[in-house]
């Protein structure tokens, strides 16, 4: 299972505009975070999660889904 954000420009909810981090402050900010990688382009941050069967991970996508 993986989950994707993205690091691109873009404006939220909350109406702040989000600025695109340099790759070399996104890896910074990601030695913080156990397990999360950046890809290539420096536009993505990914995590890969690994469940010991089916119902693990649908338990784990229900309370991700709920949060």
């Amino acid at each position: 299972m993986r989950f994707i954000g993205n690091l691109s420009d873009r404006e939220e909810d909350h109406g702040m505009k989000m600025e695109k981090l340099e790759r070399t402050a996104a890896e910074a900010q990601l030695t913080e975070l156990s397990g999360w990688v950046l890809n290539d382009a420096g536009s993505s941050i990914s995590k890969t999660f690994k469940f010991a069967n089916f119902v693990e991970a649908f338990g784990f996508m229900t309370q991700a889904a709920l949060a």
